[in-house]
């Protein structure tokens, strides 16, 4: 049983995929394609905590608000670091 799905090839074309999910056979494509479903968490994760880290430090350390923005800012490289590593640059 399959299911069309579409994909960007390198050449950035959009391509239709058929996904064959066969009981106890999954191709490497197939799995590929999840790995990057959870790029997404990759992306805000460390935003948010980042986030979070610098509103405490805001609180109870420093009263100025340039410390959340420092914040944020490393958790934006950091969730870029992420994604970049999830890809891998092969090229």
């Amino acid at each position: 049983m399959g299911r069309d799905i579409y994909v960007v090839n390198e050449d950035f074309d959009v391509v239709k995929r058929k996904l064959k999910w066969e009981k106890g056979k999954v191709g490497k494509d197939d799995l590929i394609a999840l790995d990057y479903m959870n790029i997404g968490w990759y992306i805000i994760i460390p935003i948010l905590f980042f986030l979070g880290i610098g509103l405490l430090v805001r609180k109870y350390v420093v009263k100025t608000d340039i410390v959340v923005i420092m914040f944020v800012f490393v958790g934006v490289v950091s969730s870029f670091y992420n994604v970049f590593k999830l890809i891998g640059w092969k090229r």
